[in-house]
């Protein structure tokens, strides 16, 4: 086995996907500053070097990641400063669109997305009260 380098020194990887080509993406918490903020990455195919998705929210993780054979990602979680949850397509490029309107509070739990880049999000709606439930989004990137 080859480590993939860098990540973050402290922390956890909450979920990893990879792709026909061996192109990947990694998703997960970052405690090296003290706080647990989120993080993703991708990987080429080959190569051991991860490069960083941005923008990501200062404060959360990301729970689940995703990836298709045309390099299209999603990624998915929650932003603990407003404990929203936290979803977003990811380019081949590593750059991160959020994905609106989800709850106010809650999380997202889980992440699909198919070779015609259809994807789906599921999660859980915590605020106002527990009653909220679980929530999926039905998405189509591009």
């Amino acid at each position: 086995a080859t480590a993939i380098t860098p990540l973050p020194a402290k922390g956890y990887i909450q979920s990893v996907a990879i792709n026909n080509s061996g192109d990947s993406i990694i998703g997960g918490g970052d405690y090296t500053i003290g706080a647990d903020a989120p993080f993703a990455y991708r990987v080429a195919a080959g190569s051991t070097t991860a490069t960083a998705i941005t923008p990501l929210p200062a404060n959360g993780f990301i729970q689940s990641v995703a990836i298709n054979n045309s390099g299209d990602a999603i990624i998915g979680g929650q932003d603990y400063t407003s404990s929203a949850p936290i979803a977003y397509t990811v380019t081949a490029a590593g750059v991160a669109t959020a994905i609106t309107g989800l709850l106010s509070n809650g999380y997202i739990n889980s992440v699909a997305i198919n070779t015609g880049s259809a994807a789906i999000i599921g999660g859980y709606g915590s605020i106002p009260t527990p009653t909220t439930g679980i929530r999926s989004w039905l998405l189509k990137q591009g």
